[in-house]
């Protein structure tokens, strides 16, 4: 029996958010490489961009230091 809740990820009912991708977030990363994931990040980004998919990127702060 099929799960009337579940549907294929489409562009349409999904979202990709990006939550602070800063520098200084990524000092604290130690469970993979920084260049690594900086370049993950990219990669899902530009996939987004190909596949129309709607993405949000999040900020703690913009105009100065954080983190």
């Amino acid at each position: 029996m099929a799960n009337p809740k579940l549907e294929v990820l489409t562009p349409a009912n999904s979202q990709i958010i990006f939550i602070d991708q800063q520098p200084q977030m990524a000092f604290g990363v130690q469970s993979i490489d920084r260049q690594v994931l900086k370049n993950n990040v990219v990669g899902l980004a530009k996939a987004a961009r190909v596949f129309n998919i709607p993405t949000t990127i999040t900020t703690v702060e913009s105009e100065s230091f954080s983190g």
